[in-house]
């Protein structure tokens, strides 16, 4: 599904294989999946951190009793992020649980 995706937003919107377009593709999919969330850049460490402030899928696997974010959401995100820039590091900051969403990063490796 992420690779998927990451291929077709490349082929549509024109993304390259730069880390700016790994954090502009979680952008569009975070738009398009209905999350809400909030950006904070850190440029010394070429990072940008995502924390979802509202999450759709959450709110379902939340209200079904089992947070499958990391069985779902999260080998996506990461297989999306790494087609657009291999240059790129995942990291998942907090976990979700019954009652926080996920914070991940996305972290420039090269």
């Amino acid at each position: 599904m992420g690779k998927t995706s990451a291929e077709t937003l490349k082929e549509e919107l024109g993304l390259g294989s730069t880390f700016e377009d790994a954090v502009d593709s979680w952008i569009i999919g975070s738009k398009a999946m209905n999350v809400k969330i909030s950006l904070q850049r850190k440029q010394r460490e070429n990072e940008v951190t995502f924390d979802h402030l509202y999450c759709p899928m959450w709110e379902h696997f939340k209200r079904k009793g089992s947070i499958l974010c990391e069985d779902v959401c999260f080998p996506a995100a990461e297989a999306m992020a790494k087609q657009i820039c291999n240059t790129v590091e995942v990291v998942v900051l907090r976990k979700p649980d019954r009652n926080h969403t996920c914070i991940k990063a996305l972290k420039r490796t090269g």
